[in-house]
């Protein structure tokens, strides 16, 4: 069986329950989480809703890595316990080095959510990237 099948296609009600379904089995609850399904790649967490985008289905691992990313990181810990706000935090220092803790979160996880190889090298290449924004950040604060 394949352990990361394409879901193929699912209308939004749909992609809802699977949501739900995936992030339960890895031990991740949005049972109350307003789910919102939107065009695009990726996922984000906002007030009100935890916002999944079409393309975040085409892989069981992908759509769950996501999800962890955005609950168990950016609310979890970045809103809940650090005391952040939902958004772009007006820090972009602080911005890029929350977004690069949670790539590493998705590295961290990458066997619990079963991804593959590219989804490891992309979660590597956003870490890094927004390590390097950080520190460019940063080097813009020295200077004023």
């Amino acid at each position: 069986a394949n352990p990361n099948p394409d879901f193929g296609p699912l209308t939004a009600d749909q992609k809802r329950l699977v949501a739900k379904i995936a992030a339960k089995s890895h031990g991740i609850d949005i049972s109350g989480e307003n789910i919102e399904i939107y065009p695009g790649r990726g996922a984000q967490i906002t007030a009100n809703s935890l916002i999944l985008y079409e393309d975040t289905f085409k892989s069981r691992s992908e759509l769950v890595a996501a999800i962890g990313h955005e609950i168990e990181m950016h609310l979890e810990i970045h809103i809940k316990k650090r005391g952040g706000s939902y958004g772009e935090p007006a820090d972009k220092e602080q911005h890029h080095l929350d977004e690069a803790e949670a790539f590493q979160y998705n590295l961290d996880n990458a066997q619990r959510f079963n991804n593959s190889d590219d989804e490891i090298a992309h979660f590597k290449k956003a870490r890094d990237g927004h390590a390097e924004r950080a520190k460019a950040e940063a080097k813009k604060k020295e200077q004023k």
